[in-house]
């Protein structure tokens, strides 16, 4: 739990559980905890349960983003920014959907609208 180190006053109780394959890359001069999932190039934020506390007052708690091939944010593109956990989850689902379907099939063939024909990855 790096989080618990880099940000001692964090709650961690007020942490959700996030699924298998995120790791833990919080840093003490990053304003909030901050987890990585490679396989699903997905990074998310996650700031103090406590509005009072938020370091982005007005923003969600939960910032779910893209990642590059070297595990760093992207840009400020976000996935989506919320205070509901369960849409997070729900996003989490679809990018683990959506590189199961790809790695299913071994030849993508384009439907001419970006989508497999053979297994429905996006392409």
């Amino acid at each position: 739990m790096a989080y618990a180190t880099e940000f001692p006053a964090f709650v961690t109780a007020a942490m959700p559980a996030l699924p298998d394959g995120w790791v833990d890359v919080s840093w003490h001069n990053d304003l909030m905890p901050h987890f990585i999932n490679p396989d699903l190039d997905l990074g998310i934020w996650i700031d103090h349960s406590d509005p009072a506390l938020a370091a982005w007052p007005g923003q969600g708690r939960f910032g779910l983003h893209k990642i590059d091939a070297e595990g760093q944010w992207d840009g400020y593109d976000g996935i989506i920014d919320t205070n509901d956990f369960n849409a997070v989850l729900h996003c989490i689902a679809d990018a683990q959907d959506e590189l199961a379907a790809q790695t299913r099939c071994a030849t993508h063939t384009d439907t001419g609208r970006g989508v497999c024909a053979d297994c429905g990855a996006f392409l």
